[in-house]
């Protein structure tokens, strides 16, 4: 979670940089209610293994017992059918039209957690009663039984008597995005400092075009020819004219 961003203006009054407040939040549950679910789900698999195993086991020698084999095979069912109704409600393959089937199912839906676990517990406590005379029963009622604790603990995934977080606030100063742009952009020529002496000079008056030079010298220069140049006149200084 972020605050909104803050300019930071420098000494000189520009805001080049912007301050944004970041706000962290850390998990601190115990390891094994943050990942409960994934546990329960996973001891279910396995449980669901173990009792149809010892049920098929138990229907085997069914000569032995009254009623224990028959009675894990129930509760084989009726675990199977229970682990598996979360998975079929993420399935929606028809909409709740408020029918006597989308009742029920509901109320199978809302046997979760503590409830689930408390259901599991009552199957779990027959499969102990013949004792050692039936082991594969007791490791059925055992594993049912370790399933019921864990939604009994997944009850208290979101308390308050076990969440608990840690907030950290820090502050981040990144550069503001005008600013880098101003500066990722190519920047002018460097300055000759021999072009600002002649911009100078042309400024002060002193320098003087050399092309309207040399047309502003070019008449004196043919006077001064013509004068020192005694055939450059006109006739009457040519002592060898004919009028002479």
């Amino acid at each position: 979670m972020t605050s909104p961003k803050e300019p930071i203006v420098d000494d000189a009054g520009d805001s080049k940089k912007m301050k944004e407040e970041v706000v962290e939040e850390y998990d601190e549950r115990p390891c094994i209610f943050r990942f409960i679910t994934a546990i329960t789900h996973t001891w279910g698999i396995l449980t669901l293994c173990g009792v149809w195993y010892c049920a098929v086991e138990l229907l085997k020698d069914r000569h032995k017992y009254v009623y224990t084999q028959y009675y894990t095979l129930a509760a084989a069912i009726v675990v199977t059918f229970f682990e598996f109704a979360w998975l079929f409600n993420k399935i929606k393959c028809c909409g709740d039209d408020g029918g006597c089937c989308c009742t029920i199912w509901r109320i199978i839906v809302w046997i979760d957690n503590w409830k689930k676990g408390i259901l599991y517990a009552a199957i779990a406590i027959p499969e102990f009663l013949k004792g050692s005379f039936s082991m594969l029963a007791v490791i059925s009622g055992i594993l049912i039984l370790v399933l019921a604790i864990f939604y009994f603990l997944k009850s208290f995934k979101y308390s308050s008597c076990v969440e608990r977080r840690r907030v950290k606030k820090r502050t981040v100063v990144t550069e503001d995005p005008e600013a880098a742009l101003l500066k990722n952009a190519s920047s002018p020529a460097p300055v000759n400092p021999s072009d600002q002496r002649w911009d100078s000079i042309r400024q002060s008056g002193d320098y003087q075009d050399p092309r309207t030079a040399s047309s502003a010298s070019t008449a004196p220069q043919e006077d001064l020819e013509e004068d020192l140049n005694p055939f450059s006149k006109s006739e009457d200084r040519n002592p060898f004219s004919e009028s002479s």
